[in-house]
């Protein structure tokens, strides 16, 4: 983590967010930030070709400009979203651990199960969306 190379790309990093986001500032727009996460997708697909992320970004600006297929994915309920980002976030949390670390997915499935009871009992604006309630009230048997 010390070596040249290595300190070399972390101070490039750093300084291409430091003007990105002065430039974001002159054309009064939010700063621009990095995303870690991006590291742990990179770890678990073992995939770190700048072609995947241009061929991603490409999709994302034809799903921009076609306006059907952008309404047809702003349309995915909110509490689909929210479960397919906690899967993702967690396996990028397992990913990411030593892989002889039991200990660790033990935990992690453990409070997995403790925040499911948890969500259950929260307060009505914590609770998943109305979609996912009214899903479940309709498969309970009355």
């Amino acid at each position: 983590m010390s070596s040249k190379a290595t300190m070399s790309r972390i101070q490039g990093g750093l300084l291409a967010d430091g003007i990105n986001s002065l430039l974001a500032a002159l054309f009064l727009t939010p700063p621009n930030t990095t995303f870690s996460q991006n590291n742990g997708v990179i770890q678990i697909t073992a995939c770190a070709s700048r072609a995947a992320g241009f061929s991603c970004a490409g999709w994302l600006i034809l799903l921009g400009i076609f306006v059907p297929i952008g309404a047809f994915f702003a349309d995915i309920p909110l509490c689909v979203l929210g479960g397919m980002v906690t899967i993702l976030f967690c396996s990028i949390m397992v990913g990411g651990a030593p892989r002889n670390s039991a200990a660790i997915r033990r935990h992690s499935a453990q409070l997995g199960a403790i925040l499911a009871r948890l969500a259950d009992a929260a307060p009505a604006p914590l609770q998943a969306s109305r979609c996912c309630r009214s899903r479940r009230r309709r498969a309970a048997p009355t």
